[in-house]
């Protein structure tokens, strides 16, 4: 089947591109956090969103067998687990509680009936208080108590669980506090986690140098008309830094290139790096080296003015401390990310992670994870 999918949708199904242009916002699939590019021959997926084209793509995969029902399942899969020690308990709690009521109704007829001690009455003979039988197997009932045994690994766990909530750490059960001691290798994602998994202004240029402000201002401008994921990070950054915002009309947007207005009587755009390869600043646009992989670039044509706005997903302040802790307790780290390879590497080169994997699903996550368990680490 062929689906069309306008601009602001979701993807249905899985699927490959068979006509048009466009870009798809996969953070909540892959945890990528800029646009990923779509042409003919390109793969979607459900549960992700076109951001701007409409365009036709062909379905490969029934909706029970998407890459979103996929996660879903694994999902439902993941069990709650019992720590070993409370399975035991609960194997061996039950005979151990009948094994001391027993003995404690044994030993209460045995002081009764062997000692001759008074079953209920505590007496005092010869001057020495003397406790009655049902008194001894009180006592022994309670020094014996199986609730003692049953209850203190529970609470334990219960307790560690309650710390690592008021911190910030869920654990799903008492298995992963009990394990956590054997653990040699952490294994983390990036976007979101080692970074803030929002995007944010590191910089801005203008050709010729010395108006890249006004760059900035008309970038500010054109985005406050778009929900695009640069667009709220050059508008978070424009409010933040008090930028100024001009009067434009005509606002529209361009199909897979970007956006489109008047500014007084000049036209002004925003788009990629494409939207400067077709007219009079193609030849010129190939002098222009692109931004480094880790960066996202966004042009701006203005009135005698061409510029560009650079964005990246910044890296979080606590990460690098994290990190060199694992590393001093002798923890090997790993991150798993469905980002791009360039993007992952530069973050893991600044971090010192000791080994990147890039560009898997999460299914693919799951599976380097069972890789590493089954060559007998223990991961995290």
């Amino acid at each position: 089947n062929t689906l069309f999918v306008k601009p602001g949708e979701a993807f249905p199904a899985d699927g490959v591109v068979s006509k048009g242009k466009t870009a798809a916002d996969e953070a909540n699939l892959t945890g990528e956090a800029r646009p990923v590019e779509k042409a003919e021959g390109d793969q979607v997926f459900s549960g992700t969103i076109n951001l701007w084209g409409a365009f036709e793509f062909s379905v490969q995969r029934l909706p029970a067998e998407s890459t979103l029902q996929v996660i879903i399942r694994l999902m439902q899969t993941c069990k709650k687990l019992k720590a070993p020690s409370e399975r035991f308990t609960d194997k061996f709690g039950v005979r151990y509680t009948y094994g001391v009521l027993g003995m404690t109704a044994a030993m209460f007829f045995v002081w009764w009936l062997g000692f001759g001690i008074a079953p209920f009455d505590n007496l005092v003979v010869d001057g020495v208080e003397v406790r009655s039988a049902f008194y001894r197997a009180m006592t022994l009932l309670v020094v014996a108590s199986p609730c003692a045994l049953v209850l203190s690994i529970p609470s334990a766990i219960l307790a560690a669980i309650a710390w690592g909530a008021k911190h910030g750490i869920l654990f799903r059960g008492g298995a992963a506090i009990e394990k956590l001691a054997d653990v040699n290798l952490v294994s983390l994602d990036k976007t979101g986690t080692l970074t803030t998994g929002d995007l944010e202004v590191v910089g801005y240029e203008s050709y010729p140098p010395g108006r890249e402000q006004e760059v900035l201002e008309l970038a500010y401008s054109l985005e406050q008309n778009s929900q695009h994921p640069i667009a709220r990070a050059i508008t978070t950054y424009g409010r933040k830094h008090g930028v100024s915002e001009h009067a434009i009309a005509d606002f529209q947007s361009i199909t897979g290139q970007g956006l489109k207005a008047k500014h007084g009587d000049a036209t002004i755009m925003l788009g990629r790096r494409e939207l400067l390869n077709e007219g009079p600043l193609a030849g010129w646009i190939k002098d222009v080296p692109p931004a480094s992989p880790e960066l996202s670039e966004v042009w701006v044509i203005g009135k005698g003015v061409i510029g560009r706005v650079l964005l990246k997903d910044e890296v979080r302040t606590q990460s690098k401390a994290v990190l060199a802790e694992m590393k001093r307790l002798g923890l090997k780290t790993v991150m798993l990310t469905g980002d791009r390879r360039q993007a992952a590497e530069s973050v893991a080169k600044e971090l010192g992670l000791d080994e990147v994997r890039a560009g898997l699903s999460p299914e693919a996550k799951v599976a380097a994870i069972q890789e590493f368990r089954h060559a007998g680490m223990k991961v995290a």
